[in-house]
């Protein structure tokens, strides 16, 4: 079987101002960064989840009180200094809650987002390896989750 990838000369040899100028050109990345930022709905999105994911992580510190302190005497009180977002039918902080239970549901989203993640490396892996019918049992059991 002849090698079809012979050694071909460059019909013309690269300089280091070609190398320069693709180095320069904005790149796959940039395109996306601009095009994101002309979607206001993106980044409007992006702001509220860096927003979430903030509060989650400070909780400890910006948060008024324990989520599951009670405060016998101050049930279903309005918004105040002490309560930002007010009290609840048995005096629990309202924003505390808030605040713990965005910080469980961003950490089982990432579980969620790691669990798939292991998975799919798992498989594509092992597709990938054998090939034959083990990439095609593959594909179709993930046709089927499509």
């Amino acid at each position: 079987m002849p090698d079809t990838q012979a050694a071909m000369p460059l019909s013309s040899p690269v300089t280091q101002e070609d190398s320069l100028a693709r180095a320069e050109s904005p790149g796959t990345r940039a395109n996306v960064w601009q095009r994101l930022k002309q979607n206001k709905l993106a980044v409007g999105g992006i702001v509220v989840l860096v927003l979430f994911y903030t509060a989650a992580l400070l909780q400890p510190w910006i948060a008024t009180h324990p989520y599951a302190e009670i405060t016998s005497g101050m049930r279903n009180t309005p918004p105040s200094t002490e309560n930002w977002m007010g009290t609840d039918r048995q005096g629990r902080d309202v924003f505390s809650r808030l605040i713990k239970g965005g910080q469980i549901s961003l950490a089982a989203g990432f579980m969620a987002v790691v669990i798939v993640m292991l998975i799919g490396i798992t498989l594509g892996a092992l597709a990938g390896f054998f090939g034959g019918w083990v990439d095609q049992l593959v594909m179709r059991f993930t046709d089927i989750l499509l």
